[in-house]
């Protein structure tokens, strides 16, 4: 086998280099795309948390008289004097076994 010379190596080395620092930059294109996507992931879910929320306080306010003069402790007090009840817990665990089976 024929040994190749120095400019012969050194130019495959440089080859070699320059693959490396494509690769490199692609990695670094995928990285950010990933950072991205996750981003916009992490926004989405919050959107729909926010909305559910915002839904679920429209809820409370329509179904309480001057739910909206009540103090932040007064609904939480509230809600957990209604959801101790003997209904309530039942059907919270008929809720919860219908989503178990789904």
């Amino acid at each position: 086998m024929k040994q190749k010379s120095l400019p012969q190596l050194e130019a495959e080395l440089l080859q070699h280099e320059q693959a490396v620092q494509v690769y490199e930059k692609k990695v670094s294109q995928l990285e950010n795309q990933l950072d991205k996507s996750m981003t916009r992931y992490k926004n989405q879910e919050r959107r729909i948390r926010t909305h559910r929320l915002i839904e679920r306080g429209a809820i409370f306010e329509s179904l309480i008289p001057n739910a909206d003069t009540l103090a932040n402790e007064q609904v939480k007090a509230l809600l957990s004097v209604a959801l101790n009840t003997a209904e309530a817990k039942a059907f919270l665990e008929k809720v919860a076994l219908v989503k178990s089976t789904k």
